[in-house]
């Protein structure tokens, strides 16, 4: 997690490699573990079934509440600049399964710590660039979720409010958040950072699978 030893790596590339956008790094930092968590997630891997969609809820629900939980935690300033206030979700994800269990499910005090540790580790931007990065990336793939487990019977407003994102303006708001990123977070030093961020949220995501 040390970011001289990330940075080392990225600078062994010369001038170029500093002046990489944050997109691209965490895009290539992430890929595997991107293609990792699919591969885990029961929901995506077999014949779209509600049992396996509250599954992946339950896989999801303790690490959005700890990571929105850091999130609310950061400067109200860095919070405004980011949006961070109207990219909130946990609460609806908390909703639905207390609604189809009958009670929270317990949050994860190992991913709450090294979320934690990770906020007191890197800038207030590198955190939240690297978080959203991961929970606002989901929804772009949460329309397609939605799709198939509405043809699994999901009636459920919480879930289906959860996963909606943001209708047809979910690209558009993804595209906001990317402009905001490389705005916010400008030296290299900021954007190895928030790929380490980016990388631990996946990490914490993969482990509840």
């Amino acid at each position: 997690m040390t970011t001289k030893q990330g940075e080392k790596s990225h600078i062994k590339g010369g001038t170029s490699a500093c002046s990489r956008d944050f997109l691209s790094r965490v895009r290539e930092r992430t890929a595997k573990l991107h293609n990792d968590l699919e591969e885990a997630n029961p929901f995506l891997v077999a014949e779209p079934r509600l049992p396996e969609f509250w599954q992946m809820l339950r896989c999801l629900q303790p690490v959005f509440a700890c990571v929105e939980s850091e999130l609310a935690s950061l400067p109200a300033e860095r919070q405004l600049e980011f949006g961070i206030p109207s990219r909130m979700r946990s609460e609806a994800l908390r909703s639905a399964i207390v609604t189809q269990f009958g009670k929270r499910d317990e949050s994860c005090d190992n991913v709450n710590m090294q979320i934690r540790q990770m906020r007191n580790c890197v800038s207030s931007a590198s955190f939240a660039a690297g978080c959203l990065y991961v929970l606002e990336g989901s929804r772009l793939g949460g329309h397609q979720i939605l799709k198939a487990a509405s043809s699994a019977g999901l009636d459920e407003p919480n879930a289906r409010q959860f996963l909606h994102g943001y209708g047809s303006a979910t690209v558009v708001n993804w595209k906001r958040l990317l402009a905001q990123c490389e705005t916010s977070i400008s030296t290299t030093e900021e954007k190895i950072q928030g790929c380490e961020v980016a990388e631990l949220v996946f990490v914490q995501f993969l482990a509840q699978f």
